[in-house]
């Protein structure tokens, strides 16, 4: 059925597009002009390393690598850099101490043309040690520091992409709601176009009053330490076992964005006088532009921001996360008399961090929906939300003894012999803990201008137990969390301690069949299993509190069984 509107709503919800087009009357239009940015970075390396052979048991490996590592630059200086403690012209016109301000690089208030500060010579040392206390033993340690650059930034948001080298024209339709049009296509732009600001100082109090993020200049360089223990022993000529301890530890890893301009904590506790409206002092001073700042009154919490003059800040280049791990690994192989090898491999560990992957669409892991209080990174600290506790892979390559010259049936002629001869097994076996689940609540009652929200946990008792069959209506016991008040954080960690999604329980195999043919010619078919038992690995449960699917899992993340298959000549 079809309703027509009715005449009284004419202006609104009339009219016919393609009709609007012919007439040349678009309803709006915007025309974005880039500019062509050319970055650079300088970089050397020197590197030194000698192995040394101390006894006949004894060989120690020593290195040194010096990066000389700069920051970006760019060529026509067109990169903006965020200074926390400079004071804002704005100042002296609001009656207010106000700190915080854009700069671009190689100007009079950032001298310098790298976003991050000058090249720095960084010492990355290493050493090896290899002994062999008795045969068949060896023992194995290292020690290595990398450095990595704090060059993790988000080029694509304001004001790398906004206005500095990227300005968008929009056009203005009508001035009376719809009823006439103003500007048309044949000159939709009649006062031409706005251009990139490039590097041009003044231009950047257009900012005040907006949200945007930019790099905070003098980041310190992240930094890798990675050592390992291994014993390796051979026994007998078929079996071996490596047991070893790896551990690392970062300093000054990368946070995706950080909030710079969130409420100091100790603000919360006022409650809801935070919401009342006081006047605005920067009203009749900021242009129509800036939105909310440029209205008569404001909420009282943004004029407690550290930087009230804007909304929502975001340092892009923050260089304050650490991580810890430790893992003990075993590794068996086994020689097969017949033919083949078998190997298990097994590592127990623990990762923690507070912050975690900048390109989590590539990897394992889950979101963990930003920091909560950027105020307190230390709460930050959790399992990280790739961490792997237990992890088991065994691996196989079986020749089968059967036919010519085999164990089995070895005097098998013609046919038989090449029906029954050249078969083979090979798979992957992987066992694998669930990764950690990471909590956030549905409604962000904390008030804090940036900050995350996450439940508060009001019971110990967290877990459900039961197969996960058996859970997937509530995996973890929802009862045991709840919103918090408002202006609060909650109580729950980064990533849960105790609570995980679904492992991995996974058979891969393949069968093989190698027929020769002739003295130059075989033909190799194979038929491949993926997920051989067809076995599913549930989806996280919701993680969300206050949603309906909170507790519940509803997919899979795995894929159903496929079988493949191959043939190859081979000559």
């Amino acid at each position: 059925m079809y309703s027509p509107p009715s005449i009284l709503w004419l202006p609104g919800n009339t009219g016919y597009s393609f009709a609007s087009y012919l007439l040349g009357t678009p309803s709006s239009g915007n025309l974005q002009s880039p500019a062509h940015v050319f970055q650079q970075k300088y970089y050397q390396g020197y590197y030194v390393t000698d192995a040394y052979r101390v006894t006949n048991k004894l060989t120690v490996n020593i290195g040194l690598r010096l990066d000389v590592d700069g920051s970006f630059s760019e060529r026509y200086n067109r990169i903006v850099v965020w200074q926390p403690n400079a004071s804002d012209p704005l100042s002296s016109q609001v009656g207010l101490n106000l700190k915080g301000q854009l700069a671009f690089v190689d100007t009079p208030a950032y001298p310098s043309r790298h976003m991050l500060g000058d090249a720095k010579v960084l010492p990355a040392p290493r050493i090896g040690i290899a002994w062999t206390p008795m045969n068949n033993t060896v023992v194995r340690l290292g020690y290595g520091l990398t450095w990595v650059s704090p060059e993790q930034i988000n080029y694509s948001l304001p004001p790398f992409q906004s206005a500095v080298n990227l300005n968008t024209t929009t056009m203005v339709s009508t001035l009376n709601g719809g009823l006439t049009p103003f500007n048309t296509l044949s000159n939709p732009f009649p006062n031409g176009l706005l251009l990139p600001l490039n590097n041009n100082p003044p231009l950047l109090t257009k900012f005040e009053g907006q949200s945007f993020n930019a790099p905070i200049p003098g980041q310190p360089f992240t930094n890798v330490q990675q050592w390992n223990v291994q014993i390796q022993r051979q026994f007998g000529q078929d079996l071996s076992i490596d047991a070893g301890y790896v551990g690392s530890k970062a300093t000054h890893l990368s946070f995706s964005v950080l909030p710079i301009n969130e409420l100091p904590d100790q603000y919360l506790s006022l409650g809801q006088a935070l919401l009342t409206p006081v006047a605005n002092p920067f009203y009749n001073v900021l242009p129509a532009s800036a939105g909310t700042l440029a209205q008569p009154t404001v909420t009282a919490e943004q004029l407690l921001r550290p930087y009230p003059q804007y909304l929502n800040l975001g340092d892009s280049a923050p260089q304050r996360g650490d991580s810890t791990y430790h893992g003990l690994q075993l590794l068996v192989r086994k020689r097969l008399g017949a033919g083949g090898t078998i190997q298990g491999a097994y590592t127990w560990s623990k990762l923690l961090s507070d912050t975690d992957t900048l390109t989590s669409w590539l990897e394992a892991g889950h979101s963990v929906g930003g920091v909560q209080d950027a105020n307190n990174l230390r709460l930050e600290k959790s399992l990280a939300s790739f961490d792997a506790a237990n992890r088991l892979v065994i691996s196989y390559v079986v020749d089968m003894p059967f036919g010519k010259g085999q164990h089995f049936l070895g005097s098998l002629h013609g046919v038989a012999d090449k029906a029954l001869s050249g078969w083979g097994l090979a798979g992957i076996t992987t066992f694998q803990s669930g990764l950690p689940l990471a909590f956030t609540t549905q409604s962000n009652l904390t008030n804090s201008l940036g900050g995350g929200s996450r439940p508060n946990v009001i019971s110990p008792n967290v877990a459900i137990s039961g197969s996960a069959q058996s859970r997937l209506n509530e995996w973890f016991n929802i009862n045991a969390f709840a919103q918090p008040p408002a202006f609060t954080f909650g109580s729950e960690p980064r990533t849960d301690p105790v609570l995980r999604a679904a492992g991995i329980a996974n058979y891969d195999l393949t069968i093989v069949k190698k027929t020769p043919i002739t003295e130059r010619f075989n033909l190799d078919f194979r038929t491949e299993f993926f997920n051989l038992f067809n076995r599913v690995q549930f989806a996280d449960p919701g993680t969300i509190f206050g949603n309906p699917q909170f507790g519940i899992v509803t997919g899979t993340q795995n894929l159903p069984r496929l079988v493949q298959f191959g043939l190859r000549l081979n000559f």
